[in-house]
């Protein structure tokens, strides 16, 4: 997506099209057989705003130059992608120039965790306004391990835990453009979890810079809740990335992952998400057959039986 604002050329003889690409995001212009002789574009596209690989230092990777502060020990350990920061109760990293993605607009925070079980809430990353006021981007790590996200009108509740000392990929989406049923998503490991509640869009204030790591009360400068265990390669993005691009961000990390994206074709009885309604969904299926409520379309059932939903992976 984005915008040309201004363009020309002049016509010549020449028997090859011409093309001219812009941005990551992949924008192409094509044009018919002439020559360009003068052409000048304007090109803006939605981007990734702050990038923290974590490889030794709290730099940001993006180019835009909100770079982090390392607050307490800065210990650095075997990650995903390189290297990783570990975190305890004393350390955080705060970006003093820059107050994350703010207003209502499109979000999408990714990053990879790997934490042990814990009694007390943790926070991962915090934006925005004070939570008196009600209008923050909070994403943490509660205590039965699950991810939650407070954005001032929607909350996100994770149903998988992810503190089980293995690496997992976390991606947070918020798009403007959706209903507020469908507006904020939470994908682990690349596929999709949580459910919503809240009866209004999120409207972030600029208040305060962004937080790695440790709950900050702007309010009355107080910190909170800090994380404990690894995190790395953290992204924040000024638009809602799709399936296919949290996919590719998980492969950075799993190269060998394998990823279910339902499509047109999707499998209802696909009961272990793997894509393939197959023995082990029977199982599940004939285990509550007994059920009063369970309603069986056995036509469907067996047409699923020999079909498969899209898988994205790298192999």
């Amino acid at each position: 997506s984005g915008s040309v604002d201004y363009t020309q050329w002049s016509e010549s003889e020449t028997t090859s099209a011409q093309a001219i690409r812009a941005g990551d995001n992949g924008f192409v212009l094509t044009l018919p057989p002439e020559t360009i002789t003068a052409i000048s574009l304007n090109y803006t596209t939605e981007s990734l705003i702050a990038h923290y690989p974590l490889n030794g230092d709290s730099e940001d990777a993006s180019g835009n130059q909100y770079d982090g502060q390392v607050f307490g020990e800065e210990i650095y350990t075997d990650g995903i992608i390189g290297t990783a920061m570990e975190f305890d109760a004393n350390s955080y990293i705060k970006v003093p120039d820059y107050q994350g993605v703010t207003g209502g607009c499109s979000r999408t925070l990714s990053l990879w965790v790997r934490a042990e079980p814990d009694s007390s809430p943790r926070t991962i990353v915090r934006w925005g306004g004070t939570p008196a006021l009600n209008r923050d981007w909070w994403v943490q790590l509660r205590p039965d391990g699950t991810i939650g996200v407070s954005t001032g009108g929607l909350t996100l509740d994770g149903c998988e835990s992810v503190d089980d000392g293995t690496w997992r990929h976390i991606t947070v989406v918020y798009n403007a453009d959706k209903p507020l049923s469908d507006a904020l998503r939470l994908y682990l490991d690349g596929h999709r979890n949580g459910t919503v509640s809240g009866s209004e869009h999120p409207e972030t204030l600029p208040d305060g810079p962004l937080h790695i790591g440790i709950n900050y009360n702007s309010l009355n400068e107080e910190f909170s809740f800090p994380f404990g265990g690894d995190m790395d390669d953290v992204r924040i993005y000024d638009y809602a990335l799709d399936v296919y691009e949290i996919a590719d961000l998980y492969f950075m990390g799993r190269p060998d992952g394998r990823i279910c994206i339902p499509q047109d074709n999707y499998l209802l009885y696909d009961l272990t998400g793997d894509c393939t309604v197959d023995v082990e969904d029977l199982a599940i299926f004939v285990s509550d057959w007994l059920e009063p409520k369970t309603m069986i379309d056995f036509a469907q059932l067996a047409e699923e039986w020999l079909m498969d939903a899209a898988l994205y992976g790298h192999h």
